[in-house]
């Protein structure tokens, strides 16, 4: 960041930063002790004693006990973890869509809306640098004459970049970030095909541009949303697991609730016939 002020003259020179000492702590853990302590109190119910050795023993996470399914002497948890979207290419999607097609006005230009450049007040935060290096990237399909590289640098700055993710895409979290570094990736790695320069219109090359990042964002959103809907079904698929289950196990329950009554029964009538010896052998002994 302060060479890149220093290349805006922000900075007449990089400061030196001395990196603090920090100092080293020891971890915070439940010793073998304490633990022990803990599964001998009086007052904790067996059942959280219970849960308190599942999470030690297993290394379960929070919430992975209540989404599990117990197989056999396997605990089969769901995948619900984001997991790595797939890449997205310039192929001949993108191309079908984008060559050949009718040109459009500049005045129309709205794909992506919001790009153009703006005068920043002076009271604006720095850039994030991440949308300097997207700039960049964008920049390659128009390397081929410095009036073209001047022509977009006066309308598409950071800052506005900066501002079009922030409104319409800041709500995404994490893969908000998977967002910008993917389009930079992809900028980057088109950078030397030559479809787009062949067309030699700047504001017609521009539109084309733009059309080229919505498609990006539109199969982003597409790639979330699958993503969502696989670890929705891996928790339908383990709730429906864990609901066969507890009804099999009451099965299993009712069966032996039947044998021990019949155990009981037989046990009840074995003795009711022995009392009913008892009296005629006393007879037969008195005789």
């Amino acid at each position: 960041m302060f060479r890149y002020y220093l290349k805006v003259d922000r900075l007449v020179k990089i400061p030196h930063i001395e990196q603090l000492r920090i100092p080293k702590t020891e971890p915070i853990y439940i010793t073998d002790n304490e633990f022990q302590s803990i599964m001998e109190l009086d007052w904790l119910d067996d059942f959280y004693k219970r849960v308190f050795l599942l999470y030690r023993e297993i290394g379960m996470r929070l919430n992975e006990p209540m989404i599990s399914v117990l197989d056999g002497d396997w605990v089969d948890i769901p995948n619900t973890s984001k997991g790595k979207l797939p890449s997205i290419t310039y192929d001949e999607s993108f191309k079908s869509k984008l060559f050949p097609k009718p040109k459009k006005p500049v005045t129309q230009f709205n794909a992506p809306q919001n790009l153009r450049s703006t005068t920043p007040s002076n009271d604006q935060s720095p850039v994030d640098k991440r949308f300097v290096d997207l700039r960049t990237a964008i920049s390659k399909q128009f390397n081929d004459s410095q009036e073209n590289i001047n022509k977009l640098y006066s309308n598409i700055t950071p800052r506005t970049l900066e501002a079009f993710f922030e409104n319409n895409y800041g709500y995404m979290g994490d893969d908000y970030n998977s967002l910008v570094s993917g389009l930079t990736d992809f900028f980057d790695e088109i950078g030397n095909i030559n479809d787009f320069k062949r067309i030699g219109n700047f504001d017609d090359r521009l539109d084309l541009v733009g059309d080229a990042l919505e498609m990006y964002i539109n199969n982003f959103q597409d790639n979330l949303s699958s993503r969502q809907d696989k670890i929705q079904s891996n928790i339908s698929e383990s709730a429906f697991k864990n609901a066969r289950g507890y009804a099999n196990l009451q099965y299993v329950l009712y069966g032996l609730a039947l044998y021990a009554a019949a155990v009981l029964y037989l046990m009840i009538f074995k003795v009711e016939i022995n009392l009913r010896r008892i009296p005629p052998a006393i007879k037969n002994d008195e005789e």
